[in-house]
C-alpha cells in the first residue's frame, strides 16, 4: 500500500505505506488417517518495509497447524514473531522517525468441541513476550484467554457466549509529543463479554439480539524519550496518561430474506461510549461507573436487493 492509501476504503486496515514480500509452504492432509480427519499446515516468512521511503522493517515469521479429529473437534496451535526484531515506524506517530523494537513472538493454543452437537465450546489461550530493551525496563509479556460456547435449542434458535480477557506487562508505546516523542512503560488490560442469540420464525425470517460490553485499561509506570536513533533514554517527565475505555452494545434486529440475494433488515441500538483517566479498582465499580454515562439509541433500516442482469436482459425480472 502506497503513503497515500486511506486505509479504511476497503474495510479496517491498522496502517498503509507499508510492502511485503515473502514465501509461504502448506502441506494439508485431506484423507482422513488414524485419529485425524485431516490436517492443515503453514509456515510463511515475510519481509516488511515501508514503501515510501524504501526501508526495512523486519523478518516476520508465521506458522499454524490445525488438525480436525475423528469426533469433529479442533485443535490448533499457532506462532507468530519477529525473532531479530524490528524497526517500528508507525508507532513514533512522526514521518521519518522509529523505534528499535526488540525481537518477540507469541504461541496460542485453540480448542474446538464437535459443532455438529448442541453445545458447542471454543477454548483459547496464549502467551507472548518481547526481549528486554535494557536494565531499566522490565520483562515485556503478554497473556491472554477466552471461551465461547454456543448452544442450539433447535433448528431455530441458538445462543453464543464470549468471555475474552487480555493482559500485556511492561508494553512499551507512544504516549505524546511535545517538544519530543514520549513513549512510556505501561500495563494494558482488555476484557470483553458478550452474548448473542438468534431465532428463526421461518425461513426467511429471523430474529437477532446481541450485547456486548468491552472494557480496556492503559496504566503508565514510567517515561521514556525517543532518540533519533530509535532507542529510549531516561525522561522525568510525568504527565497523566492513562486510559480507561468503555464500549456497551445492546442491538436487537428483524430480517426478512424476500427474495434470493435479496433482504430488508430493522434495527435498533443502545450504545455507550466512554473514555477518561481514572481507572476502576474491579471490574463491577466500571460498570457502575459506566452505566452513568450518556446513552444513545437509534433505529436503521437497511434494504439489498439482487438484480439478475440476464433475467433482466431477457425481460424475465
Amino acid at each position: 500500500m502506497t503513503d497515500k492509501y486511506n486505509p479504511n476504503d476497503l474495510g479496517y486496515i491498522t496502517n498503509n505505506n507499508s510492502m511485503e514480500s515473502g514465501a509461504k509452504v502448506t502441506y494439508n492432509v485431506f484423507k482422513p488417517f488414524g485419529r485425524f480427519n485431516n490436517l492443515q499446515n503453514a509456515i510463511s516468512l515475510s519481509f516488511n518495509r515501508l514503501y515510501k521511503p524504501s526501508v526495512y522493517i523486519g523478518l516476520n515469521i508465521d506458522a499454524f497447524s490445525i488438525a480436525t479429529f475423528k469426533n469433529n473437534s479442533v485443535f490448533g496451535i499457532h506462532l507468530n514473531g519477529y525473532p531479530n526484531g524490528m524497526k517500528d515506524y508507525y508507532e513514533p506517530r512522526i514521518p521519518g522517525r522509529y523505534f528499535c523494537k526488540p525481537g518477540y513472538g507469541f504461541m496460542e493454543l485453540i480448542y474446538s468441541s464437535d459443532s455438529r452437537k448442541a453445545l458447542k465450546y471454543e477454548l483459547f489461550t496464549g502467551l507472548g513476550r518481547q526481549g528486554k530493551i535494557d536494565d531499566r525496563i522490565g520483562q515485556s509479556y503478554w497473556i491472554w484467554a477466552g471461551i465461547s460456547p454456543r448452544y442450539r435449542f433447535n433448528d431455530k434458535s441458538s445462543v453464543t457466549l464470549l468471555m475474552r480477557y487480555y493482559k500485556a506487562f511492561n508494553s512499551i508505546g507512544f504516549a505524546r509529543t511535545d517538544s519530543l516523542i514520549r513513549f512510556g512503560q505501561r500495563d494494558n488490560m482488555v476484557f470483553e463479554n458478550s452474548i448473542k442469540a438468534s431465532y428463526y420464525l421461518t425461513g426467511n425470517i429471523s430474529f437477532d439480539i446481541r450485547v456486548r460490553h468491552y472494557w480496556s485499561t492503559v496504566k503508565y509506570i514510567e517515561f521514556y524519550t525517543l532518540d533519533s536513533e530509535g532507542y529510549l533514554s531516561e525522561s522525568d517527565y510525568a504527565g497523566n496518561h492513562n486510559i480507561n475505555f468503555n464500549s456497551f452494545n445492546a442491538d436487537m434486529g428483524v430480517t426478512w430474506r424476500f427474495a434470493p440475494g435479496s433482504e430488508l433488515t430493522v434495527f435498533w441500538k443502545n450504545s455507550i461510549l466512554n473514555q477518561d483517566k481514572v481507572i476502576p479498582d474491579d471490574y463491577f465499580m466500571d460498570l457502575k461507573n459506566m452505566f452513568g454515562q450518556p446513552q444513545m439509541n437509534s433505529i436503521s433500516f437497511k434494504a439489498i436487493y439482487y438484480f439478475d442482469y440476464q433475467s433482466l436482459r431477457r425481460g424475465k425480472l
